[in-house]
């Protein structure tokens, strides 16, 4: 299980297929919830709540892939099995699953671009931002990145709607809540471009990038406004300094021989809780990050 879900998480977002990479993410999803069946036939039983997260994370990929496959009427279905699998089989950290369903249906409905999909991603990223204010204090903790994302995003919906007074209060809550957030000191450098105030947009771009010396829509807009030339020594030594990195970026082993599943079922479980849950969610923003800046 382990290797499936990291195998099919990684298919749809590095192309580990190059004729059909969402075919070869959705196969191997599509497996896990074989191996996971909802009415107790599966291959692996008696291991809940572990095998509900993993299945979680398998239909959330799935999601993802309808999405990207631009059938919106299934993904949303898939959005509504995550829902059900979170309500009714599992009973710890709701808030948390909860957050990150919410945060994806919502990011997938925002790069849409309709209308109604944009109304109805606003008010997801509002429901995330409501989970993580009425949340106990010692879960908002947990919550805060889930959170930041949240009021990041809702601010990109109002940065479209060329509503900058609340675009710019959800920018700067989503840096209040995570410090060292590059996306969103980028997001509001854009609106600061778009306000025509060109040294504040420079100054948050540069910061982005201070935080995260790989955030490329970050240089190539201080490329446009001039203040970072191609061919320069910063942008020489940041090509040298990354492009191994960029050239290995994503990539994955794969073991030659098959996991003795059956024999390490347990602690492939507790991994894939610490390690790979979460992981797809969070990924989608990061790697699939809309450029703004024009």
């Amino acid at each position: 299980l382990l290797e499936l879900i990291n195998t099919a998480d990684s298919a749809v977002k590095v192309r580990l297929s190059r004729k059909d990479p969402l075919g070869t993410s959705e196969r191997l999803f599509k497996k896990v919830k074989d191996l996971i069946k909802e009415d107790g036939t599966g291959q692996f039983r008696g291991f809940d709540p572990f095998n509900y997260r993993i299945l979680l994370e398998a239909v959330l990929g799935l999601a993802y892939i309808d999405f990207l496959r631009g059938d919106d009427r299934a993904a949303e279905q898939k959005y509504e099995e995550a829902d059900t699998i979170i309500n009714v089989h599992l009973s710890d950290n709701k808030e948390y699953l909860r957050s990150i369903l919410l945060l994806n249906r919502g990011r997938n409905r925002l790069d849409n671009g309709s209308k109604e999909d944009d109304e109805g991603a606003r008010d997801d990223f509002r429901d995330v931002i409501d989970i993580y204010k009425k949340a106990p204090d010692n879960i908002r903790e947990e919550l805060a990145e889930i959170a930041a994302l949240a009021y990041n995003n809702l601010g990109i919906y109002y940065l479209n709607e060329a509503d900058y007074d609340n675009a710019e209060k959800c920018f700067r809550e989503s840096m209040d809540i995570y410090k060292t957030s590059s996306h969103a000191r980028y997001n509001l450098g854009v609106l600061y471009h778009k306000k025509d105030a060109k040294d504040r947009a420079i100054t948050l771009f540069q910061n982005a990038i201070n935080l995260d010396p790989n955030f490329s829509e970050a240089r190539q807009a201080l490329e446009k406004l001039g203040a970072m030339k191609k061919g320069s020594l910063g942008s020489e030594w940041y090509d040298w300094w990354f492009e191994n990195k960029k050239e290995t970026k994503g990539t994955m082993i794969i073991a030659r021989k098959r996991l003795r599943i059956r024999s390490i079922l347990a602690v492939a479980l507790i991994l894939v809780m610490i390690t790979t849950f979460g992981k797809l969610a969070f990924d989608l923003y990061l790697h699939d990050f809309v450029q703004l800046f024009s």
